[in-house]
């Protein structure tokens, strides 16, 4: 399923990024990703929705799970480095509805 997330981020941004910024934001993509199966739904099946949108001079992506709504974010770990250092503007929110979202943007 990553590689799945990550092949469509780089459709998305096809022409658009260079080779960098694209393999960048694929990680942050993987990561985020692999943070909603390990605790938003403890490692158990569950859905993953991506959305990708270009704004004003930056690619925003946002990835919502259903799950648990795990206490993100946490001060430390890969997922907190990699959006602290990739990313232009990160957030990470808790909807009434419940689960996760993660929503995190690059200058372009």
């Amino acid at each position: 399923m990553l590689a799945l997330c990550r092949h469509a981020l780089a459709g998305a941004l096809c022409g658009l990024a260079s080779e960098e910024v694209v393999d960048d934001l694929k990680l942050v993509l993987s990561e985020v990703c692999k943070n909603a199966i390990e605790h938003g739904y403890r490692g158990g099946a569950g859905t993953i929705d991506i959305e990708f949108r270009t704004c004003p001079g930056e690619f925003e992506t946002a990835v919502r799970d259903h799950g648990c709504g795990a206490a993100w974010p946490a001060r430390t770990g890969t997922g907190a480095a990699l959006l602290a250092g990739l990313t232009t503007r990160h957030a990470v929110t808790h909807p009434a509805s419940g689960g996760t979202l993660v929503t995190f943007a690059r200058a372009m």
